[in-house]
């Protein structure tokens, strides 16, 4: 038989056989890449030439491929592709996804790089608006969309009102990358501005809607990162949405939200994230000894549970005295429907360090108000903060969350 006639048949036949099987029960990686498959079919017709019988062949055949097997899933974890695209001059059918000849979709660029590679680069040369909703399936994405923009139409969702259109990954993290250095031009995320939801709970438009989507059972421990980019986050619409299984959450995965070095615009009613299991927030405070709020439970950007807490915080510009001070501490949040015949609240001293503290204090407080028709579900939750400073104008405050338990 011709050798290469044996080399086309295996590598249909795997091709076909293997390619859907992606990861194992455990999660582990059972992927075979096309040039793998190639050079076992080499094998057989280098062996098929030399054997003198069957047994021989199947022989030489096994401890060629148990060789290669050992070191596949090292080979696979360092396959890694970057895809250009420039909505001007690329073309997704005749776009190879080269600098030199770029495809114009981010549609086309997952096609590209789905269950083939472990690592995927998208390099957005131009302005870009999506036309519909982009799934890819990675270990590891990044997006670079330097100096230029990314705009998420919005999206109806039925009669439950308007989504985004959004970019997801199933099989891993997403890393947006804005600008290359501090003080370069950001490039922009725009969510557009949507009207809200009617005709559902809230909690359904929330798991509907989202820009930015990580998480499956693939990834139940997926990150959304933001480098050096200008968040644009338009009225009623969410930034990041967990990874969730169907509308109603029945299956929650422990998405996390960070961000770098970025400038952020937030509309009415718009959201960086809801029921994340650790996420970054940005507000405006004017600080003084009385509480103030952080967040509210009708936001639903975290999942119930046990926080470490991360602060950032200069005053300097605000009329107080501390510069870049760090603050941390622990608490307890629960962002379901409440039942409290009693009002309660609990605080925390932030422990701090920075370049210069200047002996200035927060704290936090969780605040439950008495579960009632005047309190209904998620404006009895509060999370508030105090300083023991007091500032004429207010402060930029960055706060950091991560789920502990």
């Amino acid at each position: 038989m011709d050798p290469l006639l044996i080399v086309e048949d295996f590598t249909e036949f795997a091709d076909a056989n293997f390619r859907a099987r992606y990861y194992n029960p455990d999660g582990s990686i059972n992927k075979i890449a096309h040039e793998e498959l190639n050079w076992f079919a080499k094998q057989i017709a280098l062996r098929m030439g030399e054997a003198k019988d069957a047994a021989a062949l199947a022989q030489s055949v096994a401890a060629a491929l148990n060789a290669s097997w050992a070191v596949l899933p090292a080979r696979y974890q360092s396959l890694a592709a970057t895809i250009y695209v420039n909505a001007s001059t690329g073309n997704d059918s005749t776009g190879t996804g080269t600098s030199g000849s770029p495809v114009a979709s981010l549609g086309r660029a997952a096609q590209l790089v789905n269950n083939l590679y472990a690592d995927a680069t998208i390099e957005v040369q131009t302005n870009l608006t999506l036309t519909n909703s982009i799934t890819f399936a990675v270990k590891r994405l990044v997006i670079r969309h330097v100096g230029v923009n990314i705009t998420f139409p919005k999206l109806t969702l039925g009669s439950s009102g308007e989504g985004s259109m959004f970019v997801a990954n199933t099989a891993g993290d997403i890393v947006f990358v804005g600008a290359d250095t501090t003080g370069g031009t950001k490039g922009q995320l725009i969510v557009t501005a949507g009207t809200g939801w009617s005709g559902t709970a809230l909690s359904t438009w929330q798991a509907g809607n989202g820009a930015v989507r990580a998480g499956s059972a693939l990834a139940p421990k997926a990150t959304v990162k933001f480098i050096r980019c200008d968040l644009q986050v338009g009225a009623n619409t969410v930034l990041v949405a967990n990874g969730t299984a169907g509308a109603t959450r029945d299956t929650l995965y422990e998405t996390r939200m960070d961000a770098v070095e970025c400038a952020l615009t937030m509309g009415t009613g718009a959201m960086l994230g809801n029921w994340l299991a650790g996420g970054w927030m940005r507000t405006a405070i004017q600080l003084d000894a009385t509480w103030k709020t952080l967040l509210r439970g009708d936001a639903q950007m975290l999942q119930p549970g046990a926080y470490a807490v991360r602060i950032r915080l200069s005053t300097e510009n605000n009329g107080g005295a501390t510069f870049d001070t760090i603050y941390s501490g622990v608490l307890s949040w629960y962002a379901q429907l409440v039942n409290d015949s009693v009002a309660e609240t609990n605080a925390v001293t932030l422990q701090r360090m920075g370049l210069d503290p200047n002996g200035v204090t927060l704290s936090l407080r969780t605040r439950l108000d008495l579960a009632s028709t005047n309190t209904p579900w998620g404006l009895a939750q509060l999370l508030q903060i105090s300083s023991s400073e007091t500032l004429t104008s207010a402060a930029t405050i960055d706060v950091w969350f991560n789920k502990i338990a």
